[in-house]
């Protein structure tokens, strides 16, 4: 589906190509080179920054509107391009496109020029551009790839799974549909990929397959499911909607159980938990502070001076253990710890993983607590 800038809506279909002007509906005629009427299939649309309105079919490949009823085959180099399945324009006016026949090319209007031609094996289907002019191509194989300089590289971190859709949006993220892996953040300025940032009681987004993602005037962000529906994820949430082991290595606040949540006046989340003291993070999910004071006050009299020594390094350690423990049973095939789904022991060793890699960071910080405390 397609609205240009004059209000005027394309809807695309198996065979068939309609407009809607608000009122009606109407059919429109395809013709191809040669002035002969078809029908195909509609896979994309694309309006330009001239206004013009291309379509990208299966069978007379880019389509030109030059009226609302009559769409008809573009010529000249594009006339061999019979099936088209991506289609952008970039900063510089050059269209990109991902044909069956020959892959991803660039028409500049004269000339065609063929990209990734030593790569036969990518199945390539999503295009996106950033503010910044980097060109991303998705695959259903190879994750997602960003062009530099003349070459595509891949983005560590989306090797080996389906894209389904590709967005950049207005503070400039790459966002990532999979095809059964549910949504991912790409920061073009730090090269950080972070998987599945949302959380919905509805839906399980980790392992919903992302079609199609559009942002609205509001920034709110529209994922559409198969098979699931729609998700809205709403620009008015701020910070973070869930905070847990489902998130996997984003989680910071561990297994325990959250016994009480405060919200203060800055933003940030005060969480008490049963066993694992006191968290506090910030408005952008950061760890600030983890609190252990309440454990010492009444355990400390119990304990010798080296014991509380080594707390720090215990409490790295046992954590450690623990995602070797989930990592080895997700190698055995999820024989010892109960799991909901395939990933799930694979997940939780990911969290343990990450929280040794921040406990390494703060290790100073814990141990001056401590200290402090004794």
């Amino acid at each position: 589906m397609l609205q240009d800038r004059r209000g005027l809506f394309y809807f695309g279909m198996y065979g068939s190509l309609q407009t809607w002007n608000g009122n009606a509906f109407n059919n429109v005629k395809m013709t191809d080179a040669k002035g002969q009427e078809g029908h195909c299939y509609v896979n994309c649309f694309l309006e330009r920054k001239n206004g013009d309105v291309l379509v990208g079919t299966s069978g007379l490949g880019v389509l030109k509107f030059s009226d609302p009823q009559h769409a008809a085959q573009m010529g000249g180099p594009l006339a061999d391009q019979h099936t088209i399945s991506a289609m952008l324009e970039d900063h510089q006016g050059q269209l990109w496109l991902i044909s069956e026949k020959n892959g991803l090319l660039c028409y500049d209007g004269t000339k065609l020029r063929r990209y990734l031609q030593d790569r036969p094996d990518l199945v390539m289907t999503q295009l996106t551009e950033d503010q910044n002019g980097r060109i991303y191509v998705g695959t259903s194989n190879a994750g997602v790839l960003q062009k530099q300089g003349d070459a595509f590289v891949p983005i560590s971190g989306t090797g080996g799974r389906s894209v389904s859709a590709l967005f950049c949006d207005h503070t400039n993220n790459i966002l990532i549909g999979y095809d059964g892996k549910g949504v991912a953040f790409f920061n073009p300025k730090t090269g950080e990929v972070v998987d599945n940032p949302f959380f919905s009681l509805e839906v399980d987004l980790s392992i919903s397959k992302v079609y199609s993602i559009a942002e609205d005037r509001q920034g709110n962000l529209w994922f559409g499911l198969l098979q699931k529906g729609i998700y809205c994820q709403p620009i008015q949430s701020r910070g973070f909607s869930y905070m847990g082991p489902r998130l996997g290595s984003r989680n910071v606040i561990g297994d325990a159980c959250v016994v009480s949540v405060l919200i203060d006046a800055k933003g940030g989340s005060w969480i008490g938990t049963d066993k694992d003291g006191l968290y506090y993070i910030d408005e952008h999910e950061r760890l600030v502070r983890h609190f252990t004071d309440g454990f010492l006050s009444t355990a400390g009299r119990a304990l010798t001076d080296n014991e509380i020594k080594y707390l720090p390094f215990s409490s790295k350690l046992m954590t450690l253990e623990c995602g070797m423990r989930f990592l080895g049973d997700y190698i055995n095939g999820d024989t010892y710890f109960k799991t909901d789904y395939p990933e799930h022991n694979l997940i939780r060793a990911r969290t343990q993983l990450r929280l040794v890699s921040e406990m390494e960071e703060k290790m100073q910080e814990m141990t001056e607590t401590v200290a402090r405390i004794r």
